[in-house]
């Protein structure tokens, strides 16, 4: 006759039937990689009997994919999403400001726009190219005076005064203000772009103008 567990062991006997086996995952081979991307594995290395291979980028392609789809014809290449994001929302008057490396930007931008990479006279030029100066007022541009010496015109003004003439096609008038003057319009700016600009007095003040209807 059966013992006292038996009716326990047939009903697990039956239930473990309605309960399906995990199935058995096959071996795969990991990711193919292409013949110019090389050969990386977990195991020993570049060798192919790994069981997993990990598939390897080049930094030029991960530039290049990162850059598809933001590139825009006529464009300045300086011309990021974030800066030109903040040019075409500045309205007529807003002034911006093209910083050195030395200004404390973070510190005093409502908007901070990165150009490390740059001049400050190439990231005015870039600048410049889509967005026009204000020629309601006497001077649309600011620079930082000399300490001690605020007849003295620096390398990096000379350039900027070039860059504003050629673009806008007309002499630009610029303005000489003291540093800390200069700080104060910085930070009610619309937004700084900070550069890197490693020479004194790297700095400049813009207006935006307007875009008149074509006739």
């Amino acid at each position: 006759s059966p013992g006292p567990g038996s009716e326990a062991t047939a009903a697990l006997g039956s239930r473990s039937k309605l309960v399906a086996p995990l199935p058995r995952v096959p071996d795969q081979d990991g990711p193919k990689l292409s013949p110019n991307e090389g050969e990386r594995g977990t195991g020993s290395r570049g060798n192919k009997s790994c069981r997993f291979n990990l598939q390897y980028t080049p930094l030029w392609v991960k530039i290049k994919r990162q850059m598809e789809g933001r590139m825009l014809k006529g464009l300045d290449p300086l011309l990021s999403p974030d800066l030109l994001f903040v040019l075409a929302a500045m309205g007529h008057g807003d002034e911006l400001a093209i910083v050195d490396a030395n200004f404390p930007a973070l510190n005093n931008a409502r908007r901070l726009v990165r150009l490390d990479g740059a001049g400050a006279p190439r990231a005015l030029q870039a600048v410049l190219s889509v967005m026009p100066l204000d020629d309601f007022v006497d001077a649309p541009m600011a620079v930082i005076e000399v300490v001690g010496d605020p007849t003295a015109i620096p390398e990096p003004v000379k350039e900027f005064q070039k860059v504003a003439d050629i673009t806008e096609g007309r002499a630009v008038a610029r303005k000489g203000i003291d540093r800390f003057a200069f700080y104060d319009r910085a930070k009610s700016a619309f937004a700084i772009v900070a550069t890197g600009e490693t020479r004194l007095y790297g700095c400049v003040l813009i207006k935006k103008g307007v875009i008149r209807p074509r006739e």
